[in-house]
């Protein structure tokens, strides 16, 4: 089973504002595993607290995933997020982000299976 791409917009809406900007930080760019279980001593615990690895486990327990390098500006995929998660249509989209309607429905798509 592949990884799921979750958006530094996702992991603010979890985490917060500080929790999030630590964890894009120090695991920015990387695929990771996510615990079924959080625990105190493990490495995403030690970087956002044992609240933030537990709701990280509760949301992508027993999956790998994606994390953003945290540089959203030269990032498409991350502009087409952050227009999907305006209500822009997927035509606008595809204008804005200069990329193709068939581009911006894969990643809604893939954007959809993380919410």
């Amino acid at each position: 089973m592949g990884s799921t791409w979750v958006s530094e917009a996702t992991f603010t809406s979890l985490l917060g504002e500080e929790r999030a900007m630590g964890f894009v930080k120090k695991f920015g760019g990387t695929c990771m595993h996510i615990p079924s279980k959080a625990s105190k001593n493990h490495r995403i615990a030690q970087e956002i607290g044992l609240i933030g690895m537990i709701i990280l486990c509760r949301k992508y327990g027993g999956s790998s995933i994606d994390i953003p390098t945290g540089q959203r500006s030269n990032s498409k995929k991350a502009k087409i997020i952050e227009l999907i998660e305006l209500g822009l249509s997927l035509s606008e989209i595809a204008a804005q982000a200069n990329v193709s309607t068939r581009y911006v429905s894969t990643v809604k798509k893939s954007f959809s299976m993380v919410m």
